[in-house]
């Protein structure tokens, strides 16, 4: 299996796994769940990308709470930073990021309130209107993050900064950062000056990266575009750090249960906040269309596709109750019609047969099998004590 393929494999089951953790919230019947007044869940494919997707499905466009969609939206995002800071070449550009002390005693709402209260106040007033002045900023990006490790909870800012006339980085970081000491105060958090505030210029990797790289980050290398919109996918791997999403993978993956209670509480903690936050006037600096909702894109498709198959709603709640829906898009990537077929009747030769909608079925073993598609169905069954009482071989 390529790691590509087993990437978006992992993505489903850890979805499957945030819908056991938040039964009640919107990723609980993302991509599951047909939109009201369709007959089918259709399969479309993108001859350009080889790639497949579902269509007449309702989608949650949750950048915090669903591996799927958060992808997805990641991604593009990820695509709209590399064309702002292609098309600010004749800006300078610096990264900034800003936190606060914490430790283990620490509630993750409480930090998250006062990270963004004092960043709020930061960038208010008329100090703030004169230092854009003296140092020629023009406009910002700023994106939110926060990782677990032995300390709690650490939420912290990353935000990239653009300015004209090759701005004096050196003395905008010394007044940003006593401005930002000063404004954590007032809500009654500290830093100290070496940790709590952090800048530097990165056009230069950035540069490197795109003209070599071009697209997905490596753990070799991580550019400005990547630290503010891929910060769920990064791999803490230095002092303990999990983002949300190793959490939620050790949780659906791992069966690590109290993964999966931080998960939890992180998920219903960062429920309607911004991920990504441009300033007012930058988009239409740099020439880019206006921003796109985050369900907008997780409601977007590839194009050109074609319809490639159309399936009833028993076979899809076949395809639901095996939790297969990554497996099939996986079968339907070669763009044919009658793998998906044979692999819908491999999972049953019956689709008559009483499923239940809500049913997570998740072998862990599924990954290794997949290749064996028979196999991996064998275990599925074998492994759920509901299919051996439907008489399921």
């Amino acid at each position: 299996m390529t790691n590509d393929k087993e990437r978006r494999l992992n993505r489903w089951v850890m979805q499957a796994g945030a819908r056991a953790l938040l039964p009640e919230e919107r990723v609980a019947w993302c991509l599951r769940r047909v939109v009201p007044g369709r007959s089918s869940v259709d399969v479309w494919y993108a001859d350009l990308v080889k790639r497949a997707h579902y269509k007449n499905l309702e989608v949650c466009g949750s950048v915090w709470q669903c591996p799927i969609c958060a992808s997805k939206i990641s991604e593009r995002r990820r695509v709209e930073l590399t064309q702002a800071l292609d098309k600010s070449k004749a800006l300078d550009v610096a990264l900034c990021t800003f936190t606060l002390h914490h430790d283990r005693r620490d509630k993750l709402p409480d930090l998250v309130a006062d990270l963004l209260q004092s960043h709020h106040r930061l960038n208010q007033g008329k100090a703030w209107e004169r230092i854009k002045r003296d140092y020629n900023i023009v406009g910002s990006i700023r994106a939110l993050e926060v990782t677990h490790w032995l300390n709690g909870w650490h939420p912290h800012l990353h935000v990239a900064f653009f300015a004209r006339d090759g701005a004096d980085w050196q003395g905008f970081g010394d007044e940003m950062r006593s401005r930002w000491l000063v404004s954590l105060e007032k809500h009654g958090r500290r830093a100290d000056s070496e940790h709590g505030f952090n800048l530097s210029s990165r056009r230069g990797d950035l540069a490197k990266y795109i003209a070599k790289w071009g697209h997905e980050p490596t753990k070799q290398l991580w550019t400005v575009e990547h630290e503010l919109t891929k910060a769920a996918s990064k791999v803490g791997e230095m002092f303990g750090h999990r983002t949300p999403t190793q959490l939620l993978a050790d949780y659906a993956l791992h069966q690590d249960k109290g993964a999966g209670n931080l998960w939890k509480h992180y998920a219903v903690t960062f429920k309607g906040k911004r991920q990504l936050w441009w300033s007012h006037g930058l988009r239409r600096l740099l020439g880019l269309d206006l921003e796109q909702t985050d369900e907008q894109i997780a409601l977007a498709t590839d194009e050109p596709s074609r319809l490639l198959a159309q399936l009833s709603l028993a076979q899809w709640r076949v395809i639901l109750a095996h939790d297969a829906r990554g497996e099939l898009l996986e079968i339907a990537s070669d763009g044919e019609i009658e793998p998906i077929w044979d692999f819908i009747n491999a999972l049953t030769g019956d689709i008559a047969l009483p499923v239940r909608d809500n049913r997570m079925i998740c072998d862990t073993n599924r990954l290794e099998q997949i290749a064996n598609l028979d196999s991996a169905r064998k275990q599925r069954i074998k492994k759920n004590e509901w299919f051996k009482q439907l008489g399921v071989a």
